[in-house]
């Protein structure tokens, strides 16, 4: 395979892929979700920078308000990525160990069953800016061109604009320049890089002061072990979210690690690259760049006593096949590439096979959410209520709520963590009344009284059920509930 047949594989596969998920009735609650942020027309959202919202909202009024914008959005930034992992080891393999590096990544769990199950995030966004990052980096610091080091700072600056999660990587990058090439630390290019970074996520930061960041607590309630007591929380408890992290790394990679193993017994020949006097500064940036990221992050649940959530490594696994075919180096001639190609063909087919089969049989709403009659059904609940008046608003789990965004086009009301909701006009929420919908009874009359604080409005509501079910094609069904509330538009007579 060349470098032309690699782009072609890579573009079939998306395509297949963008099939496979067009299955769905419904794109994913954090897809839909970040196209709402889109249509905010802001520089920040209530859990992470705009960047994944602006795409998100974009290609899917792009291709007609659709979900197939955000399943192509999804599959642009896996190639984009996979393209970037290929150009960024060439600096260190082969040709054909660069096109095998990038593509043994592809029928690892998070290129396959987690896009099928997220589209589109900011996680999926980081897979292609990753690699992206780390290219311009080595690029810069081994040619230390200004238009490379520009680059650079616009990729960082994006990829902070994308999730904050990218700011261990710049940790890493700064390293590695201490520890090898300091004597860029004296120039001016690097700091230019640094400016143009900065300058891109300025608004966000104003955004973030002007809204006293507010948009953190998201991060604090997703780590948050909900271990009242802290003496609780001890070294054992805290070592086993550092190593539930690394074994879903494991589990995620699993299938790319049994390919390089298989690949190694039918060469009978795997070595170990130990020699650090050979490219010692390149065993260095693989290591400090490629991998410390990824160690360090599973690391931190043991000296910060927080959760470490598995779908962080999403982008930092991009190196593994780098790292795989650089220091575990096998015996690799063409009937070795054709074996390895036959093996990725093979793998890829069984997982769309696979995800066919699991989406004809799950009854699952993540996927099969008859949003159609369902959001028909609330049309009727709210106009009834009401008295026709017009859907503004909406409320709850984004999960469901999200979908009547299809319909009536209302704008979200964000969780703002007691903070004031920069989204929205308070008076015309409290005029225009709001659709809470959730998947849990307290959490529904939990949200509608948050919503009578915050927007003065009658705590007289009443949290109602709603219910639908699910079938799959051996008819097994599974029932599922919303409990609503109908906050009511205030009229000068209630």
């Amino acid at each position: 395979m060349n470098k032309k047949n690699f782009y072609i594989f890579l573009i079939i596969n998306a395509i297949l892929w963008i099939c496979v998920e067009s299955l769905r009735l419904v794109t994913s609650a954090d897809s839909m979700e970040a196209a709402v942020w889109g249509d905010l027309l802001s520089f920040g959202t209530h859990k992470h920078p705009p960047l994944s919202g602006w795409l998100a909202g974009s290609f899917y009024h792009l291709f007609g308000d659709t979900n197939l914008g955000i399943y192509v959005l999804g599959n642009i930034c896996v190639i984009i990525g996979l393209i970037y992992v290929y150009k960024l080891a060439k600096f260190f393999l082969s040709e054909q160990k660069a096109i095998c590096s990038s593509l043994i990544l592809t029928p690892c769990f998070y290129y396959t069953f987690q896009l099928f199950y997220d589209n589109f995030n900011c996680n999926i966004l980081l897979m292609a800016l990753w690699p992206i990052l780390i290219y311009y980096f080595y690029k810069s610091v081994k040619y230390n061109e200004i238009k490379d080091w520009i680059f650079l700072g616009v990729f960082a600056g994006l990829s902070f604009m994308a999730k904050y999660q990218v700011a261990i990587l710049f940790v890493f990058m700064f390293l590695y320049l201490i520890i090898c090439e300091l004597k860029l630390l004296k120039q001016k290019r690097v700091y230019i890089a640094a400016l143009i970074a900065f300058l891109i996520t300025l608004p966000h930061l104003i955004w973030l002061y002007n809204t006293d960041f507010f948009s953190f607590f998201y991060f604090i309630d997703r780590t948050s072990t909900k271990i009242a007591d802290p003496q609780e929380l001890t070294i054992f408890k805290r070592l086993n979210f550092s190593i539930k992290f690394y074994l879903d790394q494991i589990a995620a990679l699993a299938p790319s690690l049994v390919l390089y193993a298989i690949l190694a017994i039918k060469e009978k020949n795997i070595s170990f690259n130990n020699s650090f006097k050979e490219n010692k500064k390149d065993k260095i940036f693989l290591l400090t760049v490629g991998l410390m990221p990824l160690l360090a992050i599973g690391a931190s649940g043991i000296f910060t006593a927080s959760r470490v959530v598995g779908a962080w490594g999403v982008a930092m696994i991009c190196t593994v096949g780098i790292l795989m075919f650089y220091f575990l180096p096998i015996r690799f001639n063409e009937k070795s590439y054709k074996f390895f190609m036959k093996w990725i063909y093979g793998m890829m087919i069984g997982w769309q096979i696979a995800m066919l089969i699991f989406f004809i049989l799950q009854t699952k709403r993540d996927f099969s959410f008859p949003y159609k009659t369902v959001m028909s059904d609330f049309n009727e609940i709210w106009d009834k209520e009401t008295n026709g008046a017009q859907l503004k608003y909406v409320a709850g789990d984004y999960a469901i709520s999200s979908q009547i965004y299809n319909e009536r086009k209302p704008k979200a009301i964000l969780n703002t963590y007691g903070h004031k909701n920069p989204w929205v006009n308070s008076n015309d929420v409290a005029k225009s009344g709001a659709l809470i919908m959730c998947v849990a009874e307290e959490y529904a009359t939990e949200v509608a009284k948050e919503f009578a604080h915050d927007y003065d409005v009658k705590k007289d509501f009443v949290v109602k059920e709603y219910s639908y079910s699910i079938s799959n094609i051996l008819n097994k069904s599974k029932p599922y509930y919303i409990y609503y509330v109908v906050i009511k538009p205030q009229t000068e007579n209630n």
